[in-house]
């Protein structure tokens, strides 16, 4: 808008279109840089506008393009192809690993490591798909690789490792072609192309991430699962194929993620005229799974919306997640290793403990007028840590519990209190 507003100021007739267009950029990169003194978390963390940031990249490659300048794709598929690194092929060594660690730098080697040199070094073990990002002691890394040792090796001489994650995507697709297979093989049919499903009146699709807490949906009445959640947004796209695949005169989604309710409406206007998509906004996974259970598909869609969307009314959410820095957000001291305690979305604790965490979260959550706690349980957290909170809850509150082995990725444990 700032930009915007100083481009028209700044226009006169006859210019150059890329006159006009490198005083829009170089506005908006002037707008980007006072974002922190408009939201104060920004300014409380020492960021601009991520979002803003992105619009700004876009921005530059516009003038990119208008300027005749090129531009260099970096770690982006093409056409099936990846310019940076070795293309993992489905051959006898399977897809590789998908890769994910956070280091955090040693003191002395902060000033002297180097994204692109990491970058360089990781492109030289087969893999692709490959992420450095540093932030001030932290790097964060995301590749592809046949040899997810050798990247540990590699990044281990820079720190300690803060948090690490290795998924074996030839299981995954594995898996896939599994569940594919056992959605029934008709004996004589070309099973080269997807069946499509029974058509039905109305499907629920719900987006989230974590095995158990799919499961868990798909047990509720709910039709189809969109991977994803905080981080991991899903596109419009991946929302148009998922209402199409499932088959239904009326389509009812779950976006259970404030940052996808607009996603899921960008997808009931693409596909308006075509199927009715009705997006009930749930912005947590308590949220959804509460309105899940509240579908009854013996009554009409309008009672089914009115009963799903008063039952998100009536849920309190609460998080317990990861600190990678340290820094000062809403009066909490927040420590990098520590857990954060959310309750709805403000930030209420930060522990060194994550069963201290939660504990935090559940005292705020739950009042006397609770009567039912459902705790999803991250992947990061052991049987052990289970029974301890479970012991806990049963012995100080009255509410009842109901404990799913979520395995989400992000939150250690996500809180729903009805």
């Amino acid at each position: 808008r700032e930009a915007s507003e100083k481009i028209v100021e700044y226009t006169q007739p006859g210019m150059e279109i890329e006159d006009v267009f490198s005083y829009f950029v170089k506005e908006a990169e002037n707008s980007l840089e006072r974002t922190p003194e408009l939201l104060p978390v920004l300014k409380e963390v020492g960021v601009v506008d991520s979002g803003g940031a992105g619009l700004l990249l876009v921005l530059t490659g516009f003038m990119a393009a208008l300027t005749g300048d090129r531009v260099d794709f970096v770690d982006i598929k093409s056409e099936g192809q990846v310019n940076a690194g070795t293309e993992l092929e489905s051959g006898e060594e399977g897809y590789g690993y998908c890769t994910e660690f956070i280091v955090r730098l040693e003191p002395s080697l902060i000033d002297k490591f180097s994204e692109n040199q990491l970058k360089k070094e990781l492109e030289r073990i087969p893999g692709n798909s490959i992420v450095v990002v540093q932030d001030e002691d932290i790097v964060k890394v995301h590749v592809h690789t046949l040899k997810p040792g050798e990247a540990l090796n590699l990044a281990q001489r820079f720190g300690e490792f803060v948090k690490l994650k290795i998924e074996n995507m030839q299981e995954q697709a594995n898996n896939l072609q599994n569940a594919a297979a056992s959605q029934g093989s008709i004996v004589g049919v070309d099973d080269s192309k997807p069946q499509k499903r029974e058509a039905k009146e109305t499907a629920i699709i719900s987006v989230c991430a974590g095995q158990g807490v799919e499961d868990a949906f798909l047990e509720l009445h709910c039709d189809y699962v969109v991977s994803g959640g905080q981080t991991m947004n899903p596109s419009t796209e991946d929302m148009v194929a998922a209402v199409k695949e499932v088959n239904a005169k009326n389509v009812i989604i779950l976006p259970n993620n404030s940052n996808i309710v607009m996603t899921a409406q960008q997808t009931a206007t693409i596909l308006e005229g075509e199927v009715n998509v009705i997006v009930i906004p749930t912005k947590t996974i308590p949220q959804g799974l509460s309105a899940c259970v509240m579908y009854n598909p013996e009554v009409s869609l309008e009672d089914n919306i009115a009963e799903m969307e008063d039952a998100v009314a009536n849920v309190k959410t609460g998080q317990v997640t990861f600190a990678i820095k340290d820094t000062n957000i809403d009066g909490v001291e927040i420590k990098a290793n520590d857990y954060m305690a959310l309750v709805e979305k403000d930030i209420v604790a930060c522990k060194p403990n994550k069963l201290d965490a939660l504990k935090v979260c559940l005292e705020k959550l739950v009042d006397e007028d609770s009567e039912l706690i459902t705790l999803l349980v991250g992947e990061d957290v052991v049987d052990e840590e289970v029974e301890e909170i479970e012991s806990y809850i049963e012995d100080n509150f009255d509410a009842e519990v109901d404990i799913i082995e979520g395995k989400q990725p992000v939150y250690s444990f996500i809180i729903g209190v009805e």
